[in-house]
Formats: structure tokens, C-alpha cells, sequence
């Protein structure tokens, strides 16, 4: 291999692997962006919150029903559920927390109801999960390491390969291509901080949209 077609493939891969570093560095900023959408989101929105907004979700369904009685039927599911204890409730408020050990679900939460008319009622809830802080961490980690990988990488690899005047060591320039191992963690970091934070709120959401069908 010649000494301009290493430099080529040395340029070329560290130029890919930058637009990857900088990708990875977006994709985190934006999932920790969008796990604070709740912190955005007016406090009094539901009259209160005892804690930091930054762990809360919220989010709007609306189902068949009358509110009243969706408002029951709320009550006697989560009491039978047997992990989340009722708070408070009123007229169109349910205030609940969890009492026992459920993956996946939230820590507290509150849920409004809304009579839209018609049969038809607007459910609003917050809930509190788990912060899942750790991964963006894990995931800026492994960005630090890619970004150490590019330029000292590289730096070692025009010294000591591509400059060679040895023909054999100057094809170890493709070596480059190792700094992947440090590029796709991020990806993989932000995209599970990102299923984690929507769990809870899912959960929460598939129960209330069986709340019709439900006996009273």
C-alpha cells in the first residue's frame, strides 16, 4: 500500500467517524432532552407536585365512559392490582403510590378525569418513574472514549503506519476502523434511557384504555 493511499483511508475513516461521534453526541442530547419534556410541562397541571418534575410524565388518553364511574373502576383495578396504594380521591382525581416492587412501573402517579360529553371522558395522568440516569452516563463515557480513540488513534496511526516506508505496516492504517467499538454505545445508551423512560407511562396507558371493558 502506498503512503497516499493510506493517508486516503486514514482521512476518509477518521472523517466517518467523526460525523458518527457527532451523531452519538446529538442522540444523547436529545433523549435527555426528552426525558425532561415533563419538567417543560406546567406544575399545576394536576394542583401539585410533592417532588422535582424532572422524573414525571404526562400525557392525555381519552376513552368510552362515563367519568364517574371510570373513576371507580380506576380505584377498585389499582387496589386489586395489590402494589399501589390510593392517596387520595375525589370527584375526578385519583392520587396513588406504589407499596410494592413492580419493574417497570411508576413510583407514584395521578390520574384526572375529565367528562368530555357524549360517553366519552378525557383521562389525564403524571407519573413518577425511575430516573435512568446511568445510561446517559454510561452512554457520555463511552462518547469521551470514541472522541480519545479518533485523535489519539489517529495521531499513532499516521505516525506509525502511515509514515512507514514498510508497505506491510502502512496496510495496519485500516486499523482505524477499531474506533467503532467506542462510536455505537452512545446509540445504544440513549436509545434504552429512551424504551425505560416510555415503559411506565405505556403501562399506564394500556391500563386506563382497558378501563371500559372492565367490570364495575
Amino acid at each position: 500500500m502506498s503512503q497516499e493511499a493510506a493517508e486516503v483511508i486514514l482521512i476518509a475513516v477518521a472523517g466517518v467517524g467523526v460525523v458518527v461521534w457527532l451523531g452519538g453526541f446529538w442522540f444523547l442530547v436529545a433523549s435527555y432532552r426528552k426525558g425532561m419534556v415533563a419538567a417543560e410541562c406546567p406544575s399545576d397541571h394536576f394542583g401539585y407536585f410533592e417532588e422535582s418534575t424532572r422524573n414525571w410524565s404526562l400525557g392525555t388518553i381519552e376513552v368510552d365512559g362515563q367519568a364517574d364511574v371510570l373513576l371507580d373502576k380506576a380505584t377498585s383495578l389499582l387496589v386489586k392490582q395489590g402494589s399501589w396504594v390510593i392517596l387520595e380521591k375525589t370527584r375526578d382525581r385519583i392520587v396513588f403510590e406504589r407499596s410494592g416492587l413492580l419493574i417497570g412501573q411508576p413510583k407514584q402517579g395521578q390520574l384526572r378525569f375529565v367528562s368530555l360529553g357524549g360517553n366519552r371522558t378525557r383521562i389525564d395522568y403524571a407519573i413518577e418513574g425511575t430516573a435512568y440516569r446511568w445510561l446517559l452516563w454510561l452512554g457520555a463515557f463511552f462518547q469521551l472514549c470514541g472522541l480519545v480513540a479518533l485523535f489519539v488513534g489517529g495521531w499513532a496511526i499516521y505516525t506509525f503506519c502511515v509514515q512507514s516506508p514498510d508497505p506491510q505496516i502502512r496496510v495496519q492504517t485500516v486499523q482505524i476502523v477499531q474506533v467503532v467499538h467506542f462510536l455505537w454505545p452512545p446509540f445504544l445508551c440513549g436509545a434504552l434511557y429512551r424504551r425505560r423512560k416510555r415503559i411506565p407511562s405505556e403501562s399506564v396507558e394500556a391500563l386506563l384504555r382497558s378501563l371500559p371493558f372492565c367490570e364495575g
